[in-house]
């Protein structure tokens, strides 16, 4: 015997995996029908507890929601006689189960937004609808206004080359674009088939410290793109790449050393850079997931490439440090060694993460300087 309330409960869970789809169809899923079994009671359970069987049927009597039915069936019980019991609920269009769900408010604004969009730009447009549902739902009326002169404005310049805050969206702020560039670019794509928005993009720099004076180079601190330091000839024995800033600020003077802000997926970028791949390539990075990841880049291009301070017996003498990791890789990581591996699976059985700076400096100091035989 299924009650109100799990009528409630299935209902949100309905909507939320689905409300998205639903903003894609042309009459946003009113000519939609769902049905809940209601699974009346047998004779059997009635005669065991009959206080509870009148109780179920009496919280069924009441009217449910506008668009909802109550659908009865009739039952011949030996015992007991005819019973006219509930038997399933049919909901009647989407904006009807998401009141049942508590979320008409939410699914009107996000139909009304849609409506505005579509009127503006046609029926292509619907095709975005479903990516950006959960945005759309809370957006105000002058951003919903932004929306659409921003992506008027990429329709009529596909090609403007200019930064992302030079875009002259209509009653916003430079940093407006920003904030909302996911909002505006299924709609470009959408209404152009183009899945870029024509900007230019500055390339990523990347941060090197020469540790050694007795390396010549112009500059002990110096950050350039991965194209400009490839075209340089950095007489590095060792580079130790790391990937977040504050330890690469830590390393201390090494003889031939240089040290690498490698900005975690971006090391990819540095495959380029030939005197990295010529010299021996010591990586750090965080103890999580993604830093294994990482570090599986790093190695999958630089083959020599070894690890520091990212083993099992570091992760656990350093556990308490770490803290849950709220969204782990969980993809396929190989390149790795047999401690890292080890390493790696601790990790996901517990979904942990243990950052670079929970090292304690003279620990990892320390590890740097043994790898490094000094």
């Amino acid at each position: 015997m299924r009650t109100p309330q799990e009528l409630a409960q299935w209902a949100t869970r309905k909507y939320a995996a689905s409300f998205g789809s639903w903003a894609e169809l042309d009459d946003f899923g009113e000519s939609q029908v769902f049905a809940f079994p209601l699974k009346p009671p047998t004779q059997a359970q009635a005669l065991v507890d009959m206080d509870a069987v009148v109780a179920w049927v009496a919280a069924w009597s009441h009217p449910v929601g506008r668009g909802v039915d109550v659908l009865r069936v009739q039952r011949q019980w030996p015992a007991l006689g005819r019973q006219r019991l509930p038997s399933r609920v049919v909901v009647h269009g989407v904006s009807s189960l998401a009141g049942l769900a508590g979320r008409l408010r939410h699914w009107r604004g996000l139909v009304g937004n849609a409506v505005r969009l579509r009127t503006e730009f046609g029926g292509d447009a619907s095709s975005a609808l479903s990516t950006t549902a959960s945005r759309l739902a809370d957006l105000g009326a002058d951003d919903l206004n932004r929306l659409i002169g921003a992506v008027r404005w990429f329709v009529d310049n596909p090609d403007s080359g200019l930064l992302i805050r030079e875009v002259p969206v209509p009653g916003a702020d430079t940093k407006w674009l920003e904030r909302h560039k996911g909002l505006v670019k299924p709609f470009v794509l959408a209404l152009t088939s183009r899945n870029d928005l024509g900007l230019r993009k500055d390339p990523r720099r990347f941060r090197v410290r020469i540790l050694d004076e007795a390396i010549p180079f112009d500059g002990r601190d110096v950050t350039m793109s991965a194209d400009e330091w490839a075209q340089q000839d950095v007489k590095a024995q060792v580079v130790i790449v790391s990937e977040n800033l504050q330890p690469l600020l830590r390393l201390p003077p090494s003889p031939g050393v240089v040290g690498v802000h490698g900005q975690g997926i971006g090391v990819t970028e540095l495959a380029k850079v030939g005197w990295i791949g010529a010299a021996r390539v010591l990586y750090w990075g965080d103890l999580d997931t993604h830093g294994f990841n990482m570090l599986r880049l790093a190695r999958r291009q630089w083959p020599q490439t070894e690890s520091v301070l990212m083993d099992v017996e570091t992760l656990k003498r350093f556990w308490d440090a770490g803290v849950p990791e709220p969204d782990p890789f969980r993809g396929e990581i190989d390149y790795l060694t047999a401690p890292e591996t080890q390493a790696l699976a601790l990790l996901r059985q517990h979904d942990w993460r243990l950052e670079q700076e929970q090292i304690p400096w003279e620990v990892a100091s320390g590890a740097i300087q043994a790898a490094l035989g000094v």
